[in-house]
């Protein structure tokens, strides 16, 4: 029994000393955005972000599209890789590091899906509250090139500096 007790206090002393010595403040972000496909100068997307992270995004295409998969086998995938640009609307910059957004092709024409897992971007810093953040955000939705409407489901996780 005091062994028990004493490996218990263990533990209880690590998890602790391991919260204090992190340094930071992790929170879960969730939400949607929609964008114009191609908006500006017909390649970077524009459009806006409700949710925790609410405000303007954008993101420029810095690669791609590129075709992969298995054509002949009716499994086919675009990728892009972009560069993020969000202001939230509070006035705060989240910045990223470039990101791959891999899309499946679908029975629609020109229309392509995403999923959590085939699109992830990482959190590099900003401005405000979210100076020196990490984290990585993945997103989920639909892409209709035909008339350039892009909607996701965003979700993730940003860590920031404890105070």
């Amino acid at each position: 029994m005091k062994l028990a007790s004493f490996v218990l206090l263990l533990m209880g002393a690590a998890a602790l000393a391991s919260a204090q010595t992190s340094g930071q403040t992790c929170t879960p972000v969730g939400g949607i955005l929609f964008t114009n496909v191609g908006a500006i100068e017909n390649r970077i997307n524009s459009g806006v972000v409700y949710g925790d992270l609410a405000g303007t995004v954008s993101a420029a295409i810095i690669a791609g599209p590129t075709t992969i998969g298995f054509p002949a086998a009716g499994r086919q995938q675009i990728q892009f890789t972009v560069q993020h640009y969000w202001i939230t609307d509070k006035g705060d910059n989240i910045l990223f590091k470039p990101a791959t957004a891999t899309a499946d092709t679908t029975s629609a024409d020109n229309v392509v899906s995403i999923t959590y897992d085939n699109y992830v971007a990482t959190v590099n810093g900003g401005t405000g509250r979210f100076a020196n953040a990490t984290g990585t955000i993945k997103f989920l939705g639909a892409v209709d090139f035909n008339v350039n409407h892009l909607v996701l489901r965003y979700s993730g996780q940003i860590c920031t500096p404890a105070k």
